[in-house]
């Protein structure tokens, strides 16, 4: 925020929560900020400029140095110890008037930052990396417990040649409790599809200056296994930080990209959410356990729908490209359906909801007895539930020949969710092999899931030429199914005998962890 209007919640520290913005979320979002708190305080055009080495030193150890023109003035701000969580932003800020737009490190007022730096610089001058032009404006909102400066902005970031746009908006803490950044972002972006997961001007201007993208791609999800003696309190804060911005990039891809792995990862990691939830559960927070259940399942069955049908018509599309453009319409006109169902349920709200959690906490138990259970080392209180729900997926396994269609998705659908606890969990001896070996007869369940999704499915096509085409297409493509059920059956079988006969590496972990106590 600019220096002639932010008062500091901690000294020297910014606490903030930024999101990207749409031209029409930022419209709308604008005329909501005027309706409810009246006109901007002030309209200002704020040039700043970002120095590094050359070979980004500064960068490399977590420094932003910049100098910002405003009103006539130049002011020189370090931030450095940048802690995020998504758009949530802690970083320590030191700021000094100068003259003129280089950056002076001797004027820098901190001494042990000054020095670092001078250090990492060896005192060489340092060339322009890229700029900031913004247009900002600003309100101060009055939470029940804080004070909130807002800034809208409208710009670009210039990079050489390269430019990218700046239409963003900033929640910054000018006193009182971060959770009310939380609160007024909820109200004012839950119907929009902000960019809760959007990196620092800094951030996006080192990468455009380095010839890489700064749009929003589909983000994984899948977790650094913690080390053996992580409570399990630890290690679902640190699951959680990981999973939050996932969820949310990958919710806002779906609303300004056509790229499928939008809906696949979002998918993927609202299962990987509830898989942590099952496998912490006891540890946590019961209504906020049952609120993120509740949320995943409702994001889970507005996605699900497209995932499928970019699954599907990309099949087709290969085995018959005359019906690209129906079946491109189709999937079209799906996504439009689950933009307005994800705005509806206020899908961003709840990534909001979620960036909270991972940031501030508040899952944790009631009860002095329940918190320090949380406190034992994972391995230990998870072999339990993973003997639970493996012992129900052997059971299924068992009689797999005689599930029906839906009963083996629903096994599949375990397999996942069983297989994400396990890679959340200290690795044991065998575990990657045996995580091999699942996903081998998931992937043959899911071989299965999919002739059987294609069969029940009859997707809007307009003309009688493309339904008839269709329909054409989709009996080729089962013609054989019976057989290749048989097969992928029989595969499926071998698979399950061979896992099954595999040690269970949760109880080695649990185990060895025991006798070194």
């Amino acid at each position: 925020m600019s220096a002639s209007t932010s008062l500091r919640a901690v000294s020297g520290t910014e606490i903030e929560f930024k999101a990207g913005l749409t031209a029409a979320d930022a419209s709308f979002v604008g005329r909501m900020l005027g309706r409810q708190h009246g006109p901007t305080l002030s309209q200002a055009q704020l040039r700043t400029l970002y120095h590094d080495t050359p070979d980004f030193a500064l960068k490399a150890h977590g420094i932003a140095l910049r100098v910002r023109r405003e009103g006539g003035k130049s002011v020189q701000t370090v931030k450095d110890g940048r802690a995020v969580v998504g758009g949530f932003q802690q970083v320590r800020e030191v700021d000094c008037s100068i003259r003129g737009l280089k950056p002076k490190i001797d004027a820098i007022p901190d001494r042990t930052l000054r020095n670092r730096i001078a250090k990492l610089t060896d005192r060489k001058p340092l060339p322009l990396v890229f700029e900031t032009r913004v247009r900002r404006g600003i309100w101060r909102i009055a939470e029940p417990h804080a004070l909130v400066e807002v800034a809208l902005d409208r710009g670009s970031i210039l990079a050489g040649a390269r430019t990218a746009p700046i239409l963003e908006i900033e929640f910054e803490l000018l006193g009182g409790t971060p959770a009310a950044l939380f609160d007024l972002s909820a109200r004012l972006l839950s119907g929009t599809s902000a960019w809760l997961s959007i990196g620092s001007k800094a951030a996006r201007g080192h990468a455009l200056a380095s010839g890489k993208s700064v749009e929003p791609a589909a983000l994984g999800s899948k977790p650094v296994p913690p080390q053996r003696g992580t409570s399990s309190a630890e290690a679902f804060g640190t699951a959680l930080a990981a999973l939050a911005p996932a969820i949310a990039q990958n919710l806002h891809l779906i609303h300004v990209s056509d790229d499928p792995e939008g809906p696949h990862q979002l998918r993927v990691s609202l299962r990987r959410l509830r898989a942590l939830v099952k496998l912490h559960g006891r540890h946590l927070d019961r209504a906020t356990a049952r609120r993120i259940n509740a949320e995943v399942r409702s994001l889970g069955r507005i996605v699900s729908p497209l995932r499928d049908t970019d699954v599907l018509v990309a099949d087709l599309v290969a085995h018959a490209p005359g019906l690209a453009a129906p079946l491109e319409e189709h999937r079209a006109a799906m996504r439009a359906e689950t933009r307005v169902a994800l705005r509806r349920a206020g899908a961003t709200g709840m990534a909001i909801w979620l960036l909270r959690l991972a940031a501030l906490g508040g899952w944790q138990p009631h009860g002095k007895q329940r918190r320090k259970r949380g406190l034992k080392p994972l391995e230990n209180q998870a072999a339990p539930i993973l003997d639970e729900a493996w012992n129900a997926i052997a059971e299924a396994c068992d009689r797999l020949s005689a599930l029906l269609p839906e009963d083996r998705h629903e096994l599949r659908k375990r397999m996942k969710t069983f297989r994400y606890m396990l890679e959340q969990v200290p690795r044991g001896d065998g575990q990657k092999s045996f995580l091999s070996a699942l996903k081998r007869l998931q992937d043959d369940l899911g071989e299965l899931n999919d002739l059987a999704t294609l069969e029940g499915w009859s997707p809007d096509l307009d003309t009688p030429g493309a339904l008839q085409a269709f329909a054409a297409l989709k009996a080729k493509r089962l013609s054989g199914s019976r057989h290749r059920q048989d097969l992928l059956m029989g595969r499926a079988f071998r698979h399950w005998q061979e896992l099954k006969s595999r040690p269970h590496p949760w109880n080695q972990t649990r185990n060895q962890t025991r006798n070194q106590a």
